[in-house]
């Protein structure tokens, strides 16, 4: 990858690469070659820190710098938390890079859709947890897409998401019986069918979110209440 002089390189980026390596870089013309120049080591580094400040935009940068970063990423990349302008492709190009993340968190009004979410099933196998709250893009196809592949999931948000149906809540308590939490608060397709559903799959269930859903009654309700004596969260408030 070429890095033009007048990129400014992180001050971690330069902290972490050896002397004769950045005297190699100030010899060079107006472009550098990066590939070569990061050793194994300087990238650890770079990405165990990258890790531990959950900072996307900083991955996205890294990305592609080195051959050796894709092998490497993948043993540091746990937990991202994307920011509001993240875009489909840089979801994939995080996925795809970084094979062993565990929880995503796309809530806020974020560029992605259903074809971001889609990529995330084949790369995110050991996936926990996943908020999509406030996704108003993400539909039931991206939900399935999801439950094909990340069958540990621990909890999803999909709070204020209008466009989810009792069909992507199926597909998610039938395929991930490791479920401890839902919410499925604001949500006004989901309805008692899927509710019931839940009551049937979800046997590790301790918090769920059905506020605001007017298509949520009592039934569904009393069904939660029925089959999960020591639910340790619950919010029905303003339901129909």
């Amino acid at each position: 990858m070429k890095i033009k002089r007048s990129v400014k390189l992180t001050s971690l980026l330069l902290l972490t690469i050896g002397l004769s390596n950045l005297n190699a870089m100030k010899r060079g013309p107006e472009e550098h070659d990066v590939n070569g120049i990061l050793c194994d080591g300087a990238l650890e580094i770079i990405i165990s820190d990258l890790s531990k400040s959950g900072k996307p935009e900083d991955l996205y940068n890294l990305l592609g710098v080195s051959k050796q970063f894709n092998r490497i990423s993948k043993n540091y990349w746990k937990h991202i938390k994307c920011p509001p302008k993240t875009t489909n492709e840089q979801l994939k190009a995080i996925v795809t890079n970084c094979h062993d993340l565990q929880s995503i968190d796309l809530g806020g009004y974020s560029k992605v859709t259903d074809s971001g979410i889609v990529a995330i099933a084949p790369n995110c196998s050991n996936l926990r947890s996943i908020n999509l709250g406030m996704r108003s893009e993400v539909t039931d196809t991206g939900i399935v897409a999801i439950t094909a592949n990340c069958h540990y999931l621990h909890s999803i948000n999909l709070g204020y998401n209008s466009n989810v149906t009792d069909t992507g809540i199926v597909a998610i308590v039938t395929k991930c019986h490791y479920l401890h939490s839902i919410n499925l608060g604001d949500n006004s397709k989901a309805t008692d069918s899927g509710i019931g559903a839940i009551t049937i799959n979800c046997h590790y269930l301790q918090s769920i979110d059905l506020g605001y859903n007017s298509e949520v009654t009592d039934s569904g309700i009393m069904a939660i209440a029925t089959n999960y004596p020591n639910l340790h969260f619950i919010n029905h408030r303003y339901n129909s």
